[in-house]
């Protein structure tokens, strides 16, 4: 078989698509609009946190190019050159990276354990710490459905959704987010 230069092989979208659920939307359009993306997996295996981003990039490549240029499977403290590549998609264990908030656009934490994931804004990680620190109790970041673009991102994530639920193969749900 022909693969592409930013095709992935042995990648599963739809583990990413379970984890993050209506998230998922978010962490695509990030990625499309060129926007840098973090993969925070604190307690994680590096393995797994990099099977997330790796994911990421199948969600669009192909038939975007170049993709696979600015990935970071698994980046660390020791070397930061990634935070110059513009639009960067990055996978960490450290935590650390997550209180920076000038260092990514959209931080996506894991918690592989509970089968669910987080995707915030640095303004929403702000005040989620703010309300975690007051209160002890997680806040999941809220869908905005004010636009009809956002309105029908959310159908369309509901569907994919929907189609694995109905056990739907990994091929299905990537052709979901080719078309």
């Amino acid at each position: 078989l022909h693969r592409t230069p930013d095709e992935i092989g042995d990648i599963n979208v739809k583990r990413l698509v379970q984890v993050f659920g209506e998230s998922t939307i978010r962490i695509f359009n990030a990625v499309m609009k060129h926007q840098r993306i973090l993969f925070i997996g604190y307690n994680h295996s590096a393995a797994d946190v990099a099977q997330l981003v790796l994911s990421t990039v199948a969600l669009v490549a192909p038939p975007m190019t170049g993709v696979i240029q600015r990935t970071y499977p698994y980046a660390n403290l020791t070397d930061l050159e990634f935070l110059q590549v513009d639009g960067y998609i990055a996978g960490v264990t450290n935590p650390m990276f997550g209180q920076h908030g000038e260092w990514w656009d959209l931080c996506c934490v894991l918690d592989l354990p509970n089968n669910v994931g987080y995707v915030y804004t640095p303004e929403e990680k702000k005040a989620e710490d703010a309300m975690g620190l007051a209160s002890g109790v997680h806040i999941a970041p809220r869908l905005n459905l004010s636009t009809p673009q956002s309105q029908m991102d959310n159908k369309f994530i509901i569907s994919v959704l929907s189609g694995i639920d109905h056990y739907l193969d990994e091929y299905w749900v990537r052709q979901q987010f080719f078309d």
